[in-house]
């Protein structure tokens, strides 16, 4: 694996555990969240930047359903994370509250709903990236590598509990910003939920991509 891959999964990777870190404001701590939240952005830029080419691309050569898919996830992705950001400044306690920006109750909703929305499409894209990780581990002793796979399966179905513990399909829909309960009793506990939900829904693009694959093959 060259330099180059290794600092793609890497940087990746950071995205995914601050990400999910995130989902925990309680135990961070507002600054703490808001000082997170600039962290991930930064690390958001970077990926964009290192991945830059596949923008100069977009009005390049035909388009069938599987790049069609890629293509709205990642466009999507984009558009719901500058969302997370923005309502995030608009609400900033700390570190923007100078601006002034009064966002209340209504950017707040915005800022949760952005914020699951980013959560389901960045697992959906680390999904579509399966193959590349598979290659990444491909160095792995197979006994490791099937451990691996048996881990990532139980927190995948683990994960779909999750998602309906925590109310992530209402908060997808707006239809609810606070929960009876944010992820866990503690830090650790929230990172581990999410974590898991993550791992649901990269199960589910790798699935998705699987399927779409075969479409274009039988074409």
């Amino acid at each position: 694996m060259n330099k180059n891959s290794i600092f793609r999964i890497s940087t990746d990777a950071a995205m995914i555990i601050l990400f999910v870190f995130l989902f925990s404001p309680k135990g961070t701590g507002i600054l703490g969240h808001e000082v997170f939240g600039i962290i991930l952005f930064v690390l958001f830029a970077m990926h964009n930047i290192v991945n830059r080419r596949w923008y100069g691309g977009l009005f390049a050569g035909k388009y069938n359903i599987m790049r069609l898919a890629w293509t709205f996830l990642n466009i999507a992705l984009c558009v719901m994370f500058l969302t997370l950001i923005i309502s995030g400044i608009m609400i900033s306690r700390h570190l923007f509250d100078f601006l002034d920006l009064g966002g209340g109750l209504t950017a707040h909703k915005i800022h949760v709903f952005a914020a699951n929305w980013s959560l389901v499409l960045a697992a959906l894209h680390l999904g579509f990236h399966w193959d590349r990780l598979k290659a990444a581990l491909g160095a792995m002793a197979r006994i490791w590598r099937l451990v691996l796979s048996i881990f990532f399966a139980a927190l995948a179905v683990y994960g779909l509990a999750v998602c309906f513990e925590l109310d992530i399909w209402s908060k997808l829909f707006l239809q609810a910003t606070f929960s009876a309960k944010r992820g866990g009793s503690s830090l650790f506990a929230a990172t581990g939920n999410y974590f898991a939900a993550v791992c649901f829904f990269a199960a589910l693009g790798a699935l998705t991509k699987s399927v779409l694959a075969r479409g274009c093959k039988n074409v």
